[in-house]
């Protein structure tokens, strides 16, 4: 006896059957916050140039950190802002543009995987793991974001985490 099964039927059958074995590979790795909340540089990424505009040289400069144990609470927001300000450039005034990225820590970002992977920074953890950015201009702030990724915009702030001297 011939048991016939048409192309479409068989399509389904055999994604159905790729997708029970390979869920687990397309699924979003899970974040470390079995870690205790903490900040470190991600300098592998930090950058400094200069860009010329109307004949003109600007310097740009951009900083990156990771943070272990990220819950999303005020506490750990509010030792972020804390730390972005603690650790700004003392010549913060020179740079025409100054940005402070923050990702969270995940299997992916994290500076093991990165230095191995350094792709996955632009194929994954701009996307996923991007939690904050500051930026500010000739030494004065400008703004800060915090994020779900790169596309849901958590906050807007337009008021300094920092004393009154940024």
């Amino acid at each position: 006896m011939t048991i016939k099964i048409s192309f479409p039927l068989l399509m389904l059958i055999g994604g159905g059957a790729l997708w029970l074995l390979g869920c687990s590979a397309c699924s979003r790795p899970e974040k470390q916050t079995n870690e205790p909340f903490g900040i470190e540089p991600l300098s592998m990424f930090n950058k400094i140039i200069d860009q010329e505009i109307d004949g003109k040289v600007y310097p740009f400069r951009q900083d990156y950190y990771l943070v272990a144990g990220y819950k999303g609470s005020q506490d750990h927001d509010n030792a972020i802002d804390s730390f972005v300000c603690a650790n700004l450039p003392a010549d913060i005034e020179n740079y025409y543009s100054y940005y402070i990225s923050i990702y969270q820590k995940s299997e992916i970002t994290n500076v093991e995987n990165l230095q191995e992977n350094p792709r996955a920074f632009d194929s994954y953890s701009i996307d996923h793991d991007g939690i904050f950015s500051y930026k500010w201009g000739n030494g004065r702030f400008l703004g800060a974001q915090k994020r779900k990724g790169k596309s849901v915009l958590l906050e807007q702030r337009n008021e300094s985490p920092c004393e009154a001297s940024h």
